[in-house]
């Protein structure tokens, strides 16, 4: 009878955190195109973990990956306030035009290619809607541990990586 009420409870605290645990999934438009997936644990934290493709002025692109860990602080109703640190990998490659000379031809303009570890934090607010729609605003300032500067030394790049303002629109699973 013992195990039999130990197995009740085990399952009943995991039944509940499973509850707990809200999820959504979407996308987050800025300087960055990604898909999105947010796992909570809790009511008070969750991770947002995104993958997308970065196009920042027309001359840098990269792959990008990251996984950010948040505090959720609600406002009340169905305002929320999250904050929190991330880390990140990148894949990047540009062309640069203003490093090219105009009689050069296409064919000989290289691309430059660098891998990044990038490190930041995530500030925003998001509201969820009665239905399963959540919308948020955030600013996801990174930086490349690896490169500072990334790919030619141009301070542009780190600007851009700084003032990563994105607007998000996720599916929630309650």
């Amino acid at each position: 009878m013992k195990k039999f009420l130990f197995s009740l409870m085990i399952m009943a605290v995991a039944l509940t955190s499973a509850m707990a645990q809200p999820r959504t999934i979407g996308v987050r438009l800025g300087n960055a195109q990604e898909f999105s997936y947010q796992h909570g644990l809790g009511y008070e934290n969750m991770f947002d973990i995104s993958a997308g493709v970065e196009n920042v002025w027309g001359q840098y692109r990269s792959v990008a990956a990251t996984v950010m860990f948040d505090w959720i602080f609600n406002w009340g109703g169905n305002f929320s306030f999250y904050v929190g640190p991330g880390l990140g990998v990148t894949y990047g490659f540009g062309t640069y035009w203003d490093d090219v000379e105009p009689s050069t031809s296409l064919l000989d303009i290289t691309t430059k290619r660098r891998l990044g570890l990038l490190f930041g934090a995530q500030l925003g607010v998001e509201y969820a809607f009665d239905i399963p729609l959540t919308l948020s605003l955030d600013v996801r300032p990174m930086g490349n541990v690896l490169s500072l500067f990334s790919f030619r030394g141009d301070p542009s790049y780190l600007v851009s990586r700084l003032v990563n303002v994105g607007i998000g629109i996720r599916y929630r699973f309650d």
